[in-house]
């Protein structure tokens, strides 16, 4: 068993270190393959590469953020663009879903409800709200000193919600009022208005531009909150709902609770048990500092929910302080877009991602990353600081720019392409096959020394197949285990041949790999289906780009990338209109049409969704804050939708938008 599992690890890791150990090649000479050459991969639908290059990313003006000033304890508030807004959203992708009957019988409903809510209070007549402008709710969170562990008093918290609700006049909400029985002017408690509900709590009313801001129970609320009220009802509200909470705030006002929740998870992380305590307990001591410096140096969070007929949006907004650490790793992707490098991928990618951001600031944060490394692979002291000193000369040899790709390559539904830009790729290059090559003979290391402390003593073939792998590893040259394993791997069915080309400033390492599935397993009909028989994984530099790539034509890709000639993923239609403006430092795309397309073989025919709607995460920076947004198209919701009803097809009517309800119309003077 030990010696069919290490042939099987072997393989692996030669498949893997064709891609990493130079094959020890003269230049622009061909090794000798060691054993059966590939036949080139014949390609149903070979991809044609642009010959220009990628084009240069365009970087669009940073949107505008939010302006509203905070006030002191003012820890978060929520906003509408309407309540109209509101509805016509809820009813435009409730109908396009078949989620909601046609003709706008929810609003009709939530409308009667609020009437009835506000005829309990005395007011019969809700007239006076304006339906088609913003409301707003917030929170004021200066509470009463209490002792630690006291649970929050729920009078003291309903106390702190105030609102402000938006009105046609305000002569016509305090007619409304007056005619419940409001108390105004001196009898009001300092207030413009001033109501008693049934069960004695009393609701002030003061007015400021076209809103009325409601508070309870606490009748010098107001004074406190009007200033922040006022700017809150200048804020065009940027999406259907508005969320925000003032972290600097909050923290402020919860500090004891803030402290005693982190005091609770490190006092769990110190209580790790078992082989992995000292990496969980280093791990989580990471987590816990990048917390405190979130709530130390975070100042607003935000989120966004956006909704039509088409689409579905949610983004996330975070501010943090001038000159503070957070803030230098939030800019790290300021005025950079993935569009270049992600046009290196090709067109036909239904999965990618992408990033760009300063190198620098990643490789100021490594240390604590490495450690990890450290003790994830049990590294000696030597170990650690070789590999941990190549991975810093990695980094900075790097600009910050990275793409991968998923794609239908011929007749594999699954090929792979990674793009990463470099100020050197031949120095990169190097420093990364020493890298990879300083792990994996540690890696065989620790293996042999498990098997050693287990009692399992290899025989004389795996010892010797041991030995020749790491020498080979030793001194760079990947045919002595080729040679090796060879046999055993055409056996199984598997052909391996190696080569290394140079043609100018372009270097490639490839691995050809022939599958002759009649001695593989049975069950091994699908992995044809989806890999092909033929395939290879090539990684080339040029001279400012890596790549990697794999799938029956991965050196053709992996060229393509290092020599920086276009692929056109950012071109594709597809990809344009999932992107649209919002192209930054991070993208993430889904086809899911396509990727069904690609994997059709072992999809059911039922299962069919359209390739020109995709699901989007993107990330940028704004003027003062790093958003990051997830959009989902609404067929793509209703496809699903339509498959897990089993293909079944909508409810006749269901598909079609109810007409809005018109706002209330204003009081007559």
């Amino acid at each position: 068993m030990f010696q069919n599992r290490f042939i099987a690890a072997a393989a692996s890791v030669a498949l893997c270190g064709a891609l990493v150990v130079p094959a020890g090649c003269k230049k622009k000479e061909e090794t000798k393959p060691v054993a059966a050459a590939a036949e080139p991969a014949k390609k149903d639908e070979p991809v044609k590469l642009d010959d220009k290059a990628a084009p240069a990313a365009v970087v669009a003006p940073a949107q505008p953020d939010v302006e509203l000033q905070g006030a002191e304890a003012v820890v978060g508030w929520l906003s509408f663009k309407s309540y109209n807004g509101m509805f016509d959203a809820i009813e435009g992708v409730g109908g396009r879903l078949g989620l909601l009957p046609p003709g706008g019988g929810l609003r009709t409903q939530v409308t009667a409800q609020l009437t009835a809510f506000m005829a309990t209070a005395g007011v019969k007549d809700i007239a006076w709200f304006d339906m088609s402008k913003p409301l707003h709710i917030g929170f004021h969170d200066q509470h009463a000193a209490a002792a630690p562990g006291t649970p929050p008093n729920p009078m003291e918290v309903a106390s702190g919600v105030f609102l402000l609700l938006p009105v046609t006049s305000k002569d016509a909400a305090l007619t409304a009022l007056k005619t419940a029985g409001a108390k105004v002017a001196a009898e009001a408690e300092g207030h413009e208005a001033m109501l008693t509900t049934p069960k004695g709590e009393k609701v002030y009313f003061d007015f400021i531009k076209d809103y009325t801001v409601i508070t309870v129970m606490d009748k010098d609320r107001y004074a406190k909150i009007s200033t922040f009220a006022g700017n809150l009802a200048k804020v065009d509200v940027p999406a259907v709902a508005y969320m925000g909470i003032a972290i600097d705030e909050l923290v402020k006002s919860r500090r004891a609770e803030v402290d005693a929740f982190l005091g609770m998870i490190e006092a769990k992380s110190k209580d790790s048990a078992g082989g992995n305590a000292q990496l969980n307990a280093q791990a989580m001591g990471m987590y816990m500092k990048m917390m405190r410096t979130w709530l130390t140096d975070a100042t607003r969070f935000e989120l966004l929910i956006g909704a039509d007929p088409a689409n579905l949006r949610v983004e996330a907004r975070l501010q943090a302080r001038d000159g503070s650490k957070l803030v230098k790793q939030l800019l790290a992707g300021k005025g950079r877009t993935t569009a270049a490098v992600t046009n290196l991928l090709p067109a036909n990618s239904y999965l990618s991602f992408a990033a760009s951001a300063d190198p620098a600031t990643s490789l100021e944060q490594m240390d604590e990353s490495l450690l990890l490394l450290k003790e994830a692979f049990k590294m000696d002291q030597p170990t650690y600081d070789a590999t941990s000193k190549d991975m810093k000369e990695l980094a900075k040899l790097q600009d910050g720019n990275s793409a991968v790709g998923l794609y239908p390559d011929g007749p594999a539904a699954l090929g792979m392409l990674a793009a990463i830009g470099s100020t050197d790729g031949a120095s990169a290059m190097k420093v990364g096959k020493r890298v990879v090559i300083g792990i994996l003979g540690h890696v065989m290391k620790l293996a042999k020394d498990e098997q050693v402390a287990k009692g399992n003593k290899p025989s004389e073939d795996d010892a010797k197949l041991m030995a020749v792998f790491e020498q080979a590893l030793k001194e760079g040259k990947l045919e002595p285990v080729l040679t090796a394993i060879g046999p055993k791997a055409a056996e199984a069915g598997l052909k391996l041949t190696t080569n290394s080309t140079t043609e100018g400033d372009l270097a490639c390492d490839v691995l050809d790999a022939t599958i002759d599935y009649a001695k593989m397993p049975p069950d091994s009909a699908q992995v044809k289906t989806l890999m092909g028989d033929k395939l290879a994984m090539a990684i080339c530099a040029g001279k400012s780009k890596l790549s990697f790539a794999f799938g029956p034509s991965a050196l053709e890709k992996a060229k393509a990338a290092a020599s920086a000639k276009a692929g056109g993923l950012s071109d594709a239609p597809a990809y344009k209109a999932a992107v649209g403006g919002k192209d930054g430092a991070t993208v993430v795309y889904l086809n899911p049409g396509a990727a069904l397309a690609a994997f059709k073989a072992i999809v059911p025919p039922t299962i069919n969704i359209p390739g020109d709607k995709a699901v989007l995460f993107a990330c940028t920076n704004r003027t003062k804050s790093f958003a990051c947004g997830f959009d989902v198209p609404v067929d793509l919701v209703k496809s699903a939708m339509e498959i897990s009803r089993g293909g079944a097809a909508p409810a006749p009517g269901g598909m079609v938008a109810p007409a809005p309800v018109a706002p209330a119309p204003a009081p007559t003077k």
